[in-house]
């Protein structure tokens, strides 16, 4: 005679593959690595001619690079009407580019 039973069989749920698992947000606080182009970019304003104030000018054609690969707490910015700007270092990128 067979026994029946009114449990349902529940299995013990695995994790997901390591694959699957998706990496949570950088914290604020952690600092990533500097990239390549960013470290040429700090070396070249550096080396780059004065225009009074430590502040550097920018071609338009070179404005859009500036934007997408200069740190805000490394590079101040101010774009100008025609499309360039200026640039300058801050402090901290001054101490960066020591180690540089």
């Amino acid at each position: 005679m067979q026994q029946t039973s009114n449990a349902t069989f529940s299995p013990i749920p695995l994790p997901p593959h390591p694959s699957v698992l998706v990496k949570p947000p950088v914290a604020a606080t952690r600092r990533r690595s500097l990239s390549r182009i960013e470290k040429d970019l700090l070396l070249l304003i550096r080396r780059s001619p004065d225009i009074g104030e430590g502040w550097c000018r920018v071609a338009p054609v070179l404005w859009k690079h500036v934007m997408t690969h200069s740190r805000p707490e490394l590079v101040e910015r101010e774009q100008d009407p025609a499309g360039g700007g200026r640039v300058r270092l801050t402090e901290r990128a001054a101490i960066v580019l020591e180690y540089l």
